[in-house]
C-alpha cells in the first residue's frame, strides 16, 4: 500500500515540477530519512512502532525510483515516430514491468 501511494504521489509531484528536480529531492530526503527510520525500528518495542516504520522505508524506497518509469518512458518516446505503433506498445511494457 505504501509503494502505491509513493508512486502516485511522488509521480504527481513530478508532473507538478521537473523531473530532475522531483529526483534530487525525493534522494536527499532519503538519504537523510532511511537512516533514521532503521535505527528507530531497531529500537521500536511496539509492532505498531515497527510496522509503521516498515511502511515509511517503503514509501521512501519506492519514492526514489517513482519517476523512472515515468522518465524512461518520456525519453525513449522521443526516438520513435509520432504514429509508429511498437513504440508506444513498449513504453508500456517497459513501464509495467
Amino acid at each position: 500500500m505504501s509503494a502505491f501511494i509513493a508512486a502516485v504521489l511522488i509521480g504527481w509531484i513530478s508532473d507538478q515540477i521537473e523531473r530532475k528536480k522531483t529526483f534530487l529531492i525525493v534522494d536527499i530526503a532519503a538519504i537523510i530519512l532511511l537512516p533514521f527510520c532503521y535505527l528507530g525500528m531497531a529500537r521500536a518495542d511496539d509492532l505498531t512502532v515497527i510496522v509503521l516504520y516498515s511502511l515509511a522505508i517503503a514509501f521512501i524506497g519506492n519514492a526514489g525510483y517513482a519517476p523512472i518509469l515515468i522518465f524512461l518512458n518520456e525519453r525513449f518516446r522521443r526516438h520513435c515516430a509520432p504514429a509508429a505503433p511498437g513504440c508506444h506498445g513498449t513504453s508500456v511494457l517497459r513501464s509495467a514491468g
